[in-house]
């Protein structure tokens, strides 16, 4: 087994991401809860050795399979799922109702869903949007203007509210 120093030499998954109230946060994708956070990027990334330190004594320290790193790992690009015999029905319908395979639907469904979920993280679950719309008739009147979208923003489910002035 290796030493907590040498864990610490591997190429881990680090996410570091600026706080909506001030500050960074720090986190290890494979060490599951090791997360720290700082004032500054640099600061929340030198808590986070610290913290990863500490995770990896104590996983050791109980017998627990540290994980590898996700660089280290190999993939086949192939995988194997098991589904409900309906949902694979509804996926096939989907699938032919966009005129591509069934392999290919599922495939950018997966990436369609990382997306979000990089997305998520990145932006705090929050997306505001603002923007203006402007409809003219033949005598070009203006007819709507500074129309403002907010939305929060999650893998699985989104809201949109939209809210007029000046109309």
């Amino acid at each position: 087994m290796a030493t907590v120093s040498e864990y610490l030499k591997k190429p881990y998954g680090r996410l570091l991401v600026p706080e909506e109230e001030g500050g960074y946060r720090a986190e290890i994708v494979e060490f599951p809860g090791c997360f720290a956070e700082g004032d500054t990027a640099a600061e929340a990334a030198a808590n986070l050795e610290d913290a990863a330190q500490s995770w990896l004594e104590a996983t050791i320290a109980k017998g627990q399979t540290v994980p590898e790193p996700m660089e280290e790992l190999e993939y086949s690009g192939k995988l194997v799922v098991r589904l409900p015999k309906s949902l694979h029905r509804h996926a096939a319908y989907a699938a032919n109702r966009e005129n591509v395979s069934l392999n290919q639907f599922i495939v950018s469904s997966i990436a369609e869903q990382i997306g979000a979920y990089r997305f998520s993280i990145f932006n705090s679950n929050r997306l505001s949007l603002t923007f203006e719309v402007r409809v003219a008739t033949g005598n070009s009147r203006l007819l709507a203007e500074g129309f403002h979208a907010q939305t929060s923003f999650a893998p699985s489910s989104a809201s949109v509210k939209l809210v007029t002035s000046g109309v």
